[in-house]
């Protein structure tokens, strides 16, 4: 994370036992790469400073050097970031979320009322329609539904894959290959609709600390970046998010 002139994540993952020493595979520290970057703005700048000050901080001087040094009286500057060091934090599992936020009884209603809009957004997941699929969103299809324990995401992402090797067969027809490419293109679009509304979600969970659901939302197709794990630190002291996190984007 020092690369990314991340000061509040780098704090807390040296509160949570990170080791500050620790080398990636070309022998750099953090403080290494720290030193290396490049600022794009003035607040990049201030804000790299700030995570280079802090970990040499972390430094421990040898014993003698500390004997013949003079007694330090000086008060730290205002920019300067400090933080508490603490005991290494035990990182739970995460069980995943699996169902929405609706009670049973509304789940029953909607699936009486809507003919069942989570099987709709399914199917059409996987046939590429598009509009059926929207039309299941509006009715309240929750998009972490499993069917044979896929996500509709997964299950549109499997689709336009099948979907794609048939477009490769030198055999198909025009008439069969502009049908497939136009299925294909629905399938794409679902996914990307659904992907939006985990995004948005997964933001959501961060904000409410709820591992379970930033997992769900993630392989429900919310992209994982380092601005989530910036947020993450900055909304939440759920470890288990910031682990999780930090795993699926490094």
């Amino acid at each position: 994370m020092a690369f990314l002139h991340h000061l509040l994540v780098v704090r807390y993952l040296v509160r949570w036992g990170a080791d500050h020493q620790a080398q990636n595979r070309s022998r750099q520290t953090s403080l290494h790469i720290a030193r290396s970057n490049t600022s794009k703005n003035e607040e990049e700048e201030m804000s790299n400073k700030q995570l280079i000050r802090f970990l040499k901080q972390l430094i421990c001087p040898p014993v003698e050097d500390v004997v013949q040094q003079p007694l330090n009286t000086t008060e730290p500057s205002r920019d300067l970031d400090t933080c508490e060091l603490g005991a290494p934090v035990a990182i739970n599992h995460i069980q995943i979320t699996t169902k929405g936020s609706d009670n049973v009884w509304q789940k029953k209603f909607k699936d009486l009322v809507f003919q069942s809009p989570n099987h709709n957004l399914h199917d059409a997941a996987k046939t590429g329609a598009f509009w059926a699929a929207e039309q299941a969103i509006a009715q309240g299809a929750d998009i972490l539904h499993r069917k044979g324990n896929r996500t509709p995401y997964e299950v549109a992402q499997i689709s336009i894959k099948e979907y794609s090797l048939k477009l490769s067969s030198s055999t198909l027809s025009l008439t069969d290959r502009s049908r497939i490419q136009t299925i294909s293109s629905g399938c794409q679009q679902i996914a990307d609709m659904i992907r939006k509304i985990a995004q948005i979600n997964i933001i959501k969970a961060i904000d409410q600390s709820n591992a379970g659901l930033v997992m769900a939302y993630h392989l429900a197709g919310a992209s994982l970046t380092a601005d989530l794990i910036y947020k993450a630190c900055s909304a939440s002291d759920n470890v288990e998010i910031i682990d999780y996190l930090i795993k699926w984007t490094t």
